[in-house]
């Protein structure tokens, strides 16, 4: 796009082929190419190249020389000489450059990841955990009438402050905190203006009451249903893996991340067994 002295756009720019260039790395300029008239350039990335690597793209529009142009022309030498005075007198377009820095790609997290099922408990907030980006990352709720965003502050002066929390947060991430009005579902949409080309991140999310717990002895689940009974005998000192789900009212399965607003406890009330934590969240 070409701009007058004035800075008013030209509906007609002049015969010209800008000259891209990119700087900041010595393997740049192979990341750059061209249309066929070279009004606009392509920025293909390599994989190697490190985020927070700062680039420079220049464009630039080489002026137009005389002799050329009387050859082109067929200008005898004193149109030629008028040619060249004229052209000597006007300055070439002004360069344009931006600087680029290279950012990873959003990384979006939130209890139970990937599934978007949570426990509706007014006085909880759901801790979403966004890394990457340009660090400049921005939500909004598809329905503000579901749920809302309530500003992180320090704990103890928050608005809420009971967090269902991401049990890994990434490092140098922001942290948006999403509590329920109403059971209901809406859309969770991250974005990151500031980085191009970057497609925003969904999360379909849910909240509804708890509708069934279920408990399971895996190892007894065929002895279980054979029987038709809850009541089984089982070994002395031998472990057994139990595995407890719980759904929603809308029977869809709430991951154990959630589990925390409702206070989830698995025990035995004979002090002779004992149910521990198993290796994965909702075995024990």
């Amino acid at each position: 796009v070409y701009f007058d002295a004035e800075d008013r756009q030209l509906s007609k720019g002049p015969n010209l082929e800008p000259v891209w260039s990119l700087g900041g790395h010595p393997n740049a300029q192979e990341w750059l190419s061209t249309d066929a008239n070279s009004s606009r350039s392509r920025l293909r990335l390599p994989k190697s190249v490190k985020p927070h690597t700062i680039l420079s793209l220049r464009v630039e529009a080489p002026w137009m020389n005389s002799s050329s142009c009387a050859a082109s022309h067929a200008l005898n030498s004193y149109e030629h000489a008028v040619l060249d005075d004229a052209l000597s007198r006007i300055a070439p377009p002004l360069p344009d450059a931006y600087q680029l820095r290279v950012t990873p790609g959003l990384s979006v997290r939130w209890p139970g990841y990937p599934t978007g099922h949570f426990a509706y408990s007014p006085l909880w907030s759901i801790v979403i955990d966004v890394g990457g980006g340009s660090g400049e990352s921005r939500m909004r709720l598809s329905d503000p009438n579901v749920a809302k965003l309530v500003e992180a502050r320090n704990t103890g002066t928050m608005e809420h402050s009971r967090l269902v929390r991401v049990q890994h947060a990434a490092e140098g991430s922001r942290q948006f905190h999403v509590q329920p009005l109403r059971p209901g579902r809406t859309q969770v949409i991250v974005e990151d203006a500031n980085q191009l080309d970057a497609a925003s991140h969904v999360i379909n999310a849910s909240f509804f009451p708890i509708g069934r717990i279920e408990v399971e002895l895996l190892e007894l689940e065929d002895a279980m249903a054979a029987q038709g009974s809850t009541e089984l005998l089982l070994a002395w000192r031998k472990n057994y893996t139990l595995h407890v789900q719980v759904w929603d009212i809308e029977n869809q399965i709430l991951p154990p991340e959630s589990w925390a607003p409702f206070g989830m406890r698995v025990e035995a009330t004979d002090p002779q067994l004992e149910v521990r934590a198993g290796p994965k969240p909702g075995m024990f």
